[in-house]
């Protein structure tokens, strides 16, 4: 009897050790795939093909910004609409701002300039 007790408790410890064997493998695959994805993500924002993207959507942003101004100081703009250009100029400031923190290289001059300007840090 004593016998049967000992290799049912044998069998539970084998059973709870493979179950943490598999449960642990799982999720290493799991931690294994995010630190992947992580590491190619880094990969990509730092290639060429998405620094360049990045200066041409903050030049984007830089004629935009230009645009409402040119709008905004049109003597045939009504006021009613000032209030509301206002607010889109800064929102494309803000996106501007959150695409040149994604630059890794250096900025043209005109484009530092306006960084230098419009975003904090």
């Amino acid at each position: 009897m004593r016998a049967a007790f000992t290799w049912i408790g044998a069998v539970a410890a084998a059973a709870v050790v493979v179950t943490g064997i598999v449960v642990g493998g799982w999720q290493l695959g799991w931690w294994m795939k995010a630190a992947a994805t992580n590491r190619n993500a880094h990969i990509y924002q730092h290639s060429y093909g998405a620094q360049s993207a990045f200066v041409q959507q903050l030049s984007q942003a830089v004629r935009d910004v230009a645009d409402v101004d040119v709008q905004i100081a049109d003597p045939h703009t009504p006021a009613s609409e000032l209030p509301a250009l206002r607010d889109q100029r800064a929102a494309i400031i803000e996106q501007a701002c959150d695409t040149a923190a994604r630059v890794t290289s250096p900025l043209p001059d005109p484009l530092a300039s306006f960084v230098a300007s419009n975003c904090n840090g």
